[in-house]
């Protein structure tokens, strides 16, 4: 039997690390074409709306970032728990 190392495991997302994946807020902001204020309230609020969601996936894919809707999603569910 094989024993599992709780410290290695992942800890899911949150919607402020998917907004650090770019190298800044206001990068962010111009590839989903908002004002960088707008940005800022989400990662203060740990929170992006649903509405980007599609958009944040694929300025992701543009810029070689590891995001997909799964990261997003269970990020939504961490913050439930």
């Amino acid at each position: 039997m094989t024993k599992i190392d709780k410290s290695s495991k992942l800890r899911s997302m949150k919607h402020k690390d998917i907004i650090n994946k770019w190298a800044s807020r206001s990068e962010l902001a111009k590839d989903l074409d908002v004002k960088g204020s707008r940005v800022d309230k989400w990662y203060l609020r740990n929170s992006i709306p649903s509405e980007f969601w599609n958009d944040i996936i694929l300025s992701a894919k543009k810029r070689n970032i590891a995001i997909n809707h799964m990261d997003i999603i269970k990020a939504v569910k961490g913050k439930a728990a």
